[in-house]
């Protein structure tokens, strides 16, 4: 985010986010959504970025968050061992959750799925090689896979979101666009997304303040 971007502005969703990325802070002018060429939009700075700016503030209320009550209602039987991780699991339903109208699905990237090693076909050949990474990526394949047919055996699912496409998506969003949220305490750490601030390269594992 330090550097200068040339990006060319997206669509229509891309200006809304844009509007309200002024609204949010309307001294920050210069930055802006851009499709990069890899079909992934970004939020840039058309201008160098001081240390210390405060870019954005998104208010808690509006991140998503996995909810106590799926938690839950997961626990008692949840399968740790061949599932992914149950903070992920929660976070998951609720992206699920949410109508094709929401905001936060409107601006999502329609080529995500493809996008991630976790549904490549062909993950032997573009990885040929890298033993320890495939294996690392069936192993994700097949924890998904599981947890798919663990919801579905407990009717978990939402009917506008109930195939293992619906889950590949969202779980794809969940990995790469996550952050971790700390507790206003500090004493436990929540998987949540962060809308708009998520366009911004990040580390999972990464506190926000």
């Amino acid at each position: 985010m330090k550097r200068q971007h040339d990006g060319v502005p997206v669509g229509t969703e891309a200006s809304s986010i844009n509007k309200l990325i002024t609204h949010l802070n309307p001294t920050l002018k210069s930055f802006k959504i851009v499709e990069n060429q890899d079909g992934q939009r970004s939020v840039v700075s058309s201008q160098p970025i001081p240390k210390g700016t405060k870019i954005l503030s998104i208010p808690t209320t509006s991140t998503i968050q996995g909810s106590p009550t799926t938690l839950s209602a997961l626990s008692p039987s949840y399968p740790h061992s061949t599932c992914i991780p149950i903070s992920d699991t929660c976070l998951l339903l609720s992206l699920l959750s949410l109508p094709p109208t929401h905001p936060y699905v409107r601006i999502l990237p329609t080529n995500l799925t493809s996008s991630l090693p976790v549904n490549w076909s062909d993950l032997e050949t573009v990885l040929k090689g890298s033993e320890g990474l495939i294996n690392s990526v069936k192993n994700r394949r097949k924890a998904l896979l599981a947890t798919f047919n663990h919801l579905k055996s407990k009717s978990m699912l939402p009917a506008h979101n109930s195939t293992y496409d619906d889950l590949q998506r969202c779980h794809g969003v969940i990995t790469s666009r996550a952050f971790q949220l700390s507790s206003s305490d500090g004493v436990y750490k929540l998987d949540c997304l962060v809308p708009v601030m998520d366009f911004c390269n990040h580390g999972r594992r990464r506190m926000c303040g």
